[in-house]
């Protein structure tokens, strides 16, 4: 479900080497693109709808909101590498220097660009600043 996803930004920013197929290959085989997915997706959504029925009204600010996304890219990207982490765990232990390199350096990349998607998407659009405007939950 998320692989073509992953492999857009693969491509994108050139992670992707023929060399190193075979690691590419068990990620997607341990269905890791769609958990990472998940983890981008849902730990946001849950956060922010947290976020906006518990904490907003009547006392938090814009820049308590933007503080709180930013904790939570904090958060997506450090799961996201403690995941990934665990996938790549056999190559990064591999005695080939090498190797062992470049898996760790996929699993910094992954969770940086998981928690910038996690900023991209937890700021509104420009019909989205509405929600600033609403009535406090609680009318005096």
């Amino acid at each position: 479900m998320f692989t073509p996803l992953y492999e857009f930004f693969e491509n994108t920013f050139k992670w992707f080497r023929q060399d190193f197929a075979f690691i590419f290959t068990d990620i997607y085989n341990t269905g890791a693109y769609d958990q990472m997915g998940l983890i981008l997706i849902f730990f946001p959504l849950f956060a922010l709808g947290l976020f906006y029925f518990l904490l907003k009204y009547p006392y938090l600010k814009l820049w308590h909101w933007i503080g709180f996304v930013v904790i939570i890219a904090f958060i997506v990207g450090g799961t996201t590498y403690g995941f990934i982490r665990q996938v790549l765990a056999n190559y990064i232990l591999d005695p080939d220097e090498e190797i062992a390199t470049f898996a760790q350096s996929l699993t910094v990349k992954y969770s940086f660009l998981n928690g910038s998607l996690s900023l991209l998407i937890s700021f509104p659009g420009k019909t989205d600043r509405s929600i600033y405007n609403l009535p406090q939950r609680f009318p005096s």
